[in-house]
């Protein structure tokens, strides 16, 4: 399946190491026992978003399938409160946002992204728990694609925090992914991590070097000549601390540029903003 951007960017295409480890296997505000958790309608129910729940049990340990969740998957599992402070974080979740070695749980987003990226997000969580639906996000975070589902977790009959499952998007697999996700909203600001002090062209230039383009080949795309691609691939590999093209690729490949079109990197250029400086914390 071809993977386009450039209508999600610009438009809603549907409904709305170790040291940061969490020795949390169970967030505190679930419920110790199944039967304290409203299950889902009986079987065969179609729901809203288009999910059928089939041989649910009543029996079902939702601690296994919670310790699962954030330790059996790559995903990035992550619980926010309404004010947008992180309270729980996995460990891959906890990698990708790490400051000096330590996750910044108890840190609002505005601290770790910035206001407007903020601003988007806590809005977003607003309606997730106005409306108590999920709703995915297609955003960049430190410079991975990822898409993120966000539902919203009721405590004593209330929604009041917001759990966010993220998947980063890497090329090759992402078309079946995406396929069987929901429909997504793309993040009108983002954060492009190493990526935030590349010019537009050569945002464009690293696309098509982590799809194996020669110099040559992406001189004739962009309508340069080979010296001037030349030109920005060396500056590239000065900004982003590489040596080699082939490592230039991976980071194309890793962040999950090249699953974008063409076509997506000039919105995608604009969206990002800068990330406050970090202090060290306590």
């Amino acid at each position: 399946m071809r993977f386009a951007i450039s209508e999600a960017l610009g438009r809603h295409i549907g409904k709305m190491d170790s040291q940061a480890a969490f020795a949390v296997e169970r967030p505190m505000h679930l419920p110790e026992h199944p039967d304290a958790i409203p299950g889902p309608p009986p079987a065969t129910t179609p729901q809203p978003d288009g999910m059928v729940f089939s041989g649910w049990h009543p029996d079902i340990d939702t601690g296994a399938i919670w310790a699962a969740l954030v330790q059996d998957t790559t995903a990035h599992v992550l619980i926010l409160d309404p004010a947008g402070v992180l309270v729980f974080a996995n460990r891959p979740a906890a990698r990708l946002l790490q400051i000096n070695g330590r996750a910044p749980l108890g840190r609002p987003l505005y601290e770790l992204f910035g206001r407007e990226y903020a601003a988007e997000r806590l809005a977003l969580l607003r309606r997730v728990l106005d409306t108590g639906r999920p709703e995915s996000l297609l955003c960049m975070v430190r410079g991975v694609l990822l898409v993120a589902s966000y539902r919203p977790l009721r405590r004593n009959g209330v929604y009041d925090q917001v759990l966010k499952i993220a998947q980063p998007i890497a090329h090759g697999t992402c078309g079946g992914m995406l396929a069987a996700l929901p429909p997504f909203t793309a993040a009108s600001i983002n954060d492009l991590g190493p990526l935030s002090a590349l010019s537009e062209r050569e945002l464009e230039v690293l696309y098509h070097i982590g799809k194996g383009r020669s110099s040559e080949e992406i001189a004739t795309v962009i309508h340069r000549s080979t010296k001037t691609v030349e030109w920005h691939r060396v500056s590239l590999g000065a900004k982003l601390g590489c040596a080699s093209r082939l490592q230039l690729a991976l980071i194309a490949t890793r962040s999950g540029l090249t699953a974008l079109e063409p076509a997506d990197l000039p919105r995608l250029h604009l969206s990002g903003r800068p990330v406050p400086l970090q202090r060290d914390w306590v």
